[in-house]
Parts: structure tokens; C-alpha cells; sequence
């Protein structure tokens, strides 16, 4: 529990004791042998340990499962309700929000930035080493702004690969080199922050 909310120790609480309302109920109006509780399923377990409420949305592609999530939300987090979405397109789900070029993306060694500048990544065993390029980002005129931009954009980017590739140990990056000490600390914080939001510690 180190790190999480008043909220999120109250929330577990109130889920796992209507569990054992729930499991108390079913053993009191069933004969044995009989089933009366059974660990939550691949989707129930997701949510449970991924979803929290930062995140303002599901998308789900199969009838059966908006229902079943619909119900275990009411359940896990009552109260709190994200918005649910039944996805209805012809392109596959994941097609279309391009999760399966996401997935790729975290096996290549180079990732491209919007701006044009990228970060390399190398995994090696005992360490990974994150190296940032400006390439074809010019921004303004000022080459100290081009270099913080890039830096700031990296930071977003190497956070969000972090968890996507589920990194952990020592991890090192090489940003471009910036004169102004305002900038650095500017970098600094936003790393911070970045990585406050991933669950891992």
C-alpha cells in the first residue's frame, strides 16, 4: 500500500467487504458441494489493478463484456462511474485506435518524437540508456528553446515508454546539453511528475 490514497485504501475496503457480504450471502442460501466465490476473471483483475481515476474512459468492442464491466464497476468502485463506450466501428478496435502500431513501436530502438527529434533506447542487463536527438527539429531561431522543447517532448515520450515497456532498475538518459539552469530544473520537475503518474514504483 505504500503510496496510495486515503481513497484508493477506502475503495479496496469497501470492495472486499461486499465481496464477503456477497460470499457470506451465497453460503448461507447454497448446499455444499457448491461453488460460492471464485477469483475475479482476466478483465475484473485489469481493472482492479490498472484502472484508476485519472483515467476518464473505457472503450470495450463485445456486448457481453460492456455489461460485465458496467456491473463490476458498480461494484469495485460505486459511486464513480467512467465514461463506458461500446465500440461500434468496421475497423478492428485496436486497428483503430492504433494500439497494435503502439505495441510495435515498444520493440524498436528508435522512437520518433512529433517534433522531429527522437530518443534511442538500448536495454542491456543491468541497465537502460535513453539518448535524446534534436534531428530535423529546428523550432525558432533560439537554439536554447529548440533544445528545451525537445528535452520537455523526450520526457513525455521516455515516461510513457517506460511503462508501456515496463522498465524498471537503473535507467539512464541523455538529454541535450542546456546552458540555462532554469531549463534543467524545468526538465527535472517534469520528470518528476511524468513518472509520478505511473503505478510502478
Amino acid at each position: 500500500g505504500e503510496g496510495k490514497t486515503k481513497k484508493e485504501f477506502l475503495r479496496d475496503i469497501r470492495y472486499l467487504l461486499n465481496q464477503w457480504r456477497n460470499i457470506e450471502s451465497m453460503q448461507r442460501r447454497t448446499r455444499a458441494p457448491a461453488l460460492i466465490h471464485t477469483e475475479p476473471d482476466l478483465i475484473e483483475r485489469m481493472i482492479r489493478d490498472s484502472f484508476n481515476e485519472g483515467q476518464d474512459k473505457i472503450i470495450v468492442d463485445r456486448k457481453e463484456l460492456f455489461k460485465h464491466i458496467q456491473q463490476f464497476m458498480k461494484s469495485y468502485i460505486p459511486g464513480y462511474e467512467p465514461e463506458l463506450e461500446l465500440y461500434r466501428g468496421n475497423n478492428p478496435l485496436f486497428e483503430h485506435h492504433k494500439v497494435d502500431e503502439e505495441i510495435a513501436n515498444t520493440f524498436q530502438r528508435t522512437v520518433q518524437l512529433r517534433s522531429g527529434g527522437s530518443i534511442v533506447i538500448e536495454q542491456t542487463e543491468s541497465l537502460v540508456a535513453i539518448d535524446v536527438n534534436t534531428g530535423k527539429f529546428t523550432g525558432s531561431n533560439n537554439l536554447e528553446h529548440t533544445v528545451f522543447q525537445t528535452n520537455m517532448e523526450a520526457t513525455r515520450e521516455i515516461t510513457r515508454q517506460l511503462r508501456l515497456r515496463d522498465v524498471g532498475g537503473i535507467v539512464i538518459i541523455d538529454f541535450i546539453d542546456m546552458e540555462n539552469p532554469h531549463n534543467r530544473r524545468e526538465i527535472y520537475r517534469a520528470m518528476r511528475s511524468e513518472l509520478g503518474r505511473d503505478r510502478a514504483r
